[in-house]
């Protein structure tokens, strides 16, 4: 399942508004970011991380898949952390 989670809104907008390309499953599309490592976790319900990694971008979007974690419906916190800040973001996974 493809999520899009963009700066300024926490709600899943369709592929149309965000400009994503292709349709696989799966994924998770960060928008707008700065340059920078980040160091991303997704956290289920009970706060338990689910699926971890670190992400390199000049930025453009990042594209995380998700696709090893095996993951229910429901929903999610995406937490980045980069030198200068941390952002968490909710999910859903249909």
């Amino acid at each position: 399942m493809k999520k899009h989670v963009n700066e300024k809104e926490n709600k899943e907008p369709n592929n149309h508004q965000t400009g994503a390309k292709g349709s696989a499953e799966n994924q998770i599309i960060i928008q707008n970011q700065q340059p920078g490592t980040y160091h991303i976790n997704l956290v289920d319900g009970s706060g338990n991380i689910v699926y971890e990694t670190t992400s390199e971008t000049k930025g453009q979007d990042i594209v995380l898949d998700i696709t090893e974690a095996n993951l229910d419906p429901g929903m999610y916190l995406v937490k980045l952390t980069s030198d200068e800040a941390i952002k968490v973001v909710k999910i859903y996974k249909k």
